[in-house]
């Protein structure tokens, strides 16, 4: 294995001198390579050939890495291209306030959050906006605070340095709607009238699904609605939920007995007088679930 294989590297200034030496250098070491170029279209298009030929994949960039706005430009064109070309938009921030504004007043799938901000607290960010409707995915050098992160309700934890594998293998999570069922999950984020309150997981009995929304049962007889899908929360929740109809996700220990009614019609009898449907295509499941 090369010494570089599986890796990423943007260079600026590549089609000549140094710059295109460290180019070549690092392609012939395995590394995929997105390089800038000022104005010489035909000099970026032969190091494209010249690098591809080493069996790398290979992208100039007609960019000036002095300005701040073209380096963001260019870092999110480099992340469509080489990690994630189903994103139909990407934005970056670089400050804990512009995030937390930009994050309340945009409509967003995914958040890719890494823990230092410029020296300000990735958390304070994941605690303003864990009850979200979106995922999030930290990208961060503090591994020790990856358990602390998946206790918010985080989709995946991607620490660094990570290569294109790792990263798509999160990002396919979102796409392919791959489940996770994390048991390090301890909290939901509810927001209500602009407060944000932490509901522990043990307090849940049951969440049905509200459209966009979803409506969760409490021990103590409460309702509160969550902002995420029941489809987004039951690629977060432990394993002690088990999905029983396409509107319920109920905590197994809750469920007190399986009735089966006329018709093939089956329900969940919970410890609480409840009676919740159980889809047909879930009973199988449930009933095994229970018995072990």
């Amino acid at each position: 294995m090369k010494l570089l294989e599986n890796k990423t590297a943007i260079i600026t200034g590549a089609t000549r001198g140094i710059g295109r030496g460290i180019a070549l250098m690092f392609a012939q070491q395995g590394a995929n390579v997105a390089f800038t170029y000022s104005s010489s279209i035909d000099a970026a298009e032969a190091l494209e050939k010249e690098l591809t030929a080493l069996g790398v994949q290979a992208k100039g960039y007609q960019s000036n890495a002095a300005i701040f706005d073209a380096a963001q430009t260019l870092a999110a064109d480099v992340l469509k291209e080489y990690f994630l070309n189903t994103l139909q938009k990407i934005t970056t921030v670089q400050s804990l306030p512009e995030g937390i504004s930009f994050i309340n007043t945009h409509r967003l799938d995914l958040v890719c959050l890494d823990l230092n901000l410029n020296g300000e607290n990735g958390f304070n960010i994941l605690k303003e906006t864990a009850s979200g409707s979106f995922h999030t995915i930290i990208i961060s050098a503090n591994k020790h605070e990856a358990l602390r992160a998946f206790e918010f309700g985080v989709l995946d934890f991607v620490p660094k340095p990570f290569n294109k594998e790792r990263l798509q293998h999160a990002f396919n999570r979102i796409v392919k709607k791959e489940e996770v069922s994390t048991e390090n999950l301890q909290f939901l984020a509810i927001k209500k009238r602009g407060v944000m309150r932490l509901v522990n997981i043990d307090e849940v009995i049951y969440i049905k699904g509200a459209g966009v929304y979803t409506e969760l049962l409490l021990v103590n007889g409460e309702k509160e609605l969550h902002n995420k899908s029941l489809e987004k929360l039951s690629q977060l929740l432990p394993k002690s939920f088990e999905r029983i109809h396409k509107s319920y996700l109920v905590k197994t220990r809750e469920i007190k007995a399986i009735t089966v009614k006329t018709g093939s019609q089956y329900a969940a009898e919970l410890h609480n007088g409840e009676i919740l449907p159980v889809g047909r295509t879930k009973y199988k499941a449930l009933k095994a679930c229970l018995c072990n």
